[in-house]
């Protein structure tokens, strides 16, 4: 099976609310061995686990911690399986890049799939440097540390009516207006690729591949210095996403492996 058929057949949506409150679903993560602590010591792999919209009563927990926890944890699996599916894609893209180097012929499933993929991610049909500079994934402290600046950590009203984790706009009714979504899983697939794919982030996907090219991980907090243009605030965003990813830990993430 490919990376793409082996998460799919692992991955469950959990119940979520009105079913299961805040405390029910972080104490289910617990039961699987699932906590931060065990993910950053690398002991523990998390769950294919997937949530479907935020625990309604998330603004409610008083302690501080204990929100944020949650909020990681069922951030944490959406983000990994979306960086899984890219990274399968990823990998097809560069295998087939291997082969027209070596000036092997491509079958005509595999060239309409390259077309459908220069489509998707907005490059000419045989730059394939380019479309492997866009089809990579996007680190998980990086993406928790800007759904926490832009929800509240997941208290905002548009993020519990409408699954808007990270902040994206839309014109809507001649008005631009924050973008939701019928669940998370779309909201984190809609962030990656804007990531990806807009101009504004060229030089994040540049230094995303300067990473690769050194042989090293991508770092979140060193990337976060090429989105200022994600906000109006510029340089002051940029400092207060790698403050939240600097004072809650977010680093040892970056190593975090979905089960199987």
């Amino acid at each position: 099976a490919t990376p793409r058929q082996k998460s799919a057949a692992a991955t469950s949506v959990i119940a979520t609310p009105p079913l299961q409150t805040a405390r029910e679903i972080f104490d289910q993560f617990v039961a699987q061995g699932y906590t931060l602590e065990r993910v950053r010591a690398e002991t523990a792999a998390v769950p294919r686990v997937l949530a479907s919209v935020l625990p309604r009563d998330l603004p409610q927990i008083e302690s501080a911690d204990q929100r944020k926890q949650v909020f990681i944890n069922m951030l944490l699996p959406l983000l990994l399986a979306e960086n899984e599916r890219i990274l399968a894609n990823r990998e097809r893209v560069a295998g087939l890049r291997e082969r027209v180097l070596e000036a092997e012929p491509l079958a005509g499933a595999d060239l309409d799939w390259l077309a459908a993929m220069a489509q998707r991610y907005g490059t000419g049909v045989g730059d394939l440097d380019e479309l492997l500079r866009r089809v990579d994934a996007v680190p998980p402290s990086l993406a928790i540390a800007q759904a926490a600046l832009e929800t509240g950590w997941g208290t905002s009203r548009v993020a519990q009516r409408g699954n808007a984790m990270f902040g994206q706009m839309e014109m809507r009714d001649a008005i631009f207006a924050v973008k939701t979504f019928d669940d998370l899983a779309s909201a984190v697939s809609a962030y990656t690729h804007n990531l990806n794919t807009n101009r504004a982030y060229a030089n994040f996907r540049a230094e995303r591949a300067n990473f690769r090219e050194r042989g090293l991980d991508a770092d979140g907090h060193e990337l976060a210095l090429h989105i200022a243009r994600y906000s109006e605030r510029g340089m002051d965003y940029v400092r207060d996403v790698r403050v939240i990813i600097r004072s809650n830990n977010l680093r040892p993430l970056e190593r975090a492996k979905l089960e199987g």
